[in-house]
């Protein structure tokens, strides 16, 4: 009889398992979305996450878990399938009366959760590291590309310019060459050339005396003639020298305005590449500010979302459990008793 009735016990030991192995897989399902919503922490749906893990022990981490209180895992996957398997064993446990064991388990939990808030910033930290320097090489790559194309049409301008330049120079070149070809011609030298009425008139005179053989008068008035000649010449090369020089000022000065105003046009189209230059720095700058205050901004708003997740999790973490007993009595394993009738004597 006591052998059938240890079978019997095992029975029904096996059966308990059995019933709370069911109760614990399908409380996972149904705890998932109460879990999301209360730590609004996205977490893959256990049979997707057993599915594509198939060598995953969740209870064997579990229940390691149990006893240190943490998990040495950076996979947030698992980490939040370990949460869950410790919440659902809770909830069993609670269901069956194992009260101290279910708050042993949610202490537990409360470093677990730690770790996954911990896991969690950490993640969107690196996620907002990575965001910042994908839109820093964004735009280090686009002003690269801009100071590139600025610096391309800034060497194409002075190419041109250069090119024009050099017309300019050789017209420069040409027109002095001409004004001294015209001023050195025999043409030019005749209209400084012309004798004055005075001097045709003593050699006149200086002809008439010679043909006449009246030498003394000859001398005196070729005398007068060549010295006068002499002066003529003389002023008349000063002056030749004179206009040459002064004409050739004005074409100087003619070439130096123009050189003037082309270099003036030629500032202007610079400065017009220089400032969209500048205008680009300029807007590099901002967008880069404004990139590392939204970065700020980001790693703000994850330290507050820590802190307040942290402070959320202080404020629920269970209390010590008072009782002494391993197990609470189970109300449904007890008959409700009428209250003991006294007896009264007769």
């Amino acid at each position: 009889m006591r052998r059938s009735q240890q079978t019997r016990n095992s029975t029904n030991s096996k059966a308990s398992r059995s019933s709370r192995t069911s109760s614990f897989t399908s409380s996972i399902s149904t705890r998932s979305s109460k879990i999301e919503k209360k730590y609004n922490i996205p977490i893959l749906q256990l049979n997707t996450i057993i599915s594509n893990n198939r060598s995953l022990d969740s209870w064997k981490i579990a229940s390691k878990a149990l006893v240190s209180g943490q998990i040495d895992t950076d996979d947030a996957n698992l980490l939040n399938l370990v949460i869950k398997d410790l919440e659902s064993r809770c909830i069993i446990l609670e269901k069956d009366g194992y009260i101290q064991e279910s708050q042993q388990i949610k202490k537990s939990l409360n470093g677990l959760h730690q770790k996954q808030i911990e896991l969690t910033a950490q993640i969107q930290k690196e996620q907002a590291g990575a965001d910042l320097s994908q839109k820093l090489h964004k735009i280090q790559t686009y002003d690269s590309l801009e100071s590139q194309s600025i610096k391309n049409k800034l060497q194409e301008l002075n190419i041109k310019l250069d090119n024009q330049r050099q017309v300019i120079e050789k017209k420069h070149e040409k027109e002095i060459k001409q004004l001294d070809a015209d001023w050195k011609s025999e043409s030019r030298k005749r209209r400084y050339a012309h004798t004055s009425v005075k001097l045709r008139e003593l050699r006149r005179q200086e002809s008439i005396l010679f043909q006449q053989r009246k030498m003394d008068e000859y001398q005196r008035v070729k005398s007068m003639a060549d010295e006068l000649e002499i002066n003529e010449t003389e002023n008349a090369v000063n002056r030749w020298e004179s206009d040459y020089n002064s004409a050739r000022t004005l074409l100087l000065q003619k070439q130096k305005n123009e050189i003037e105003t082309f270099e003036q046009s030629a500032d202007t189209k610079r400065q017009v590449i220089l400032h969209s230059f500048e205008k680009q720095n300029d807007l590099i700058s901002r967008k880069k500010r404004a990139i590392e205050i939204q970065n700020m901004n980001t790693k703000e708003q994850i330290r507050s979302w820590e802190k307040r997740m942290r402070n959320s999790i202080c404020e629920i973490a269970p209390p010590q459990a008072p009782l002494t007993s391993r197990r609470a009595p189970r109300q449904n394993n007890l008959l409700k008793l009428p209250p003991l009738k006294s007896h009264t004597r007769k």
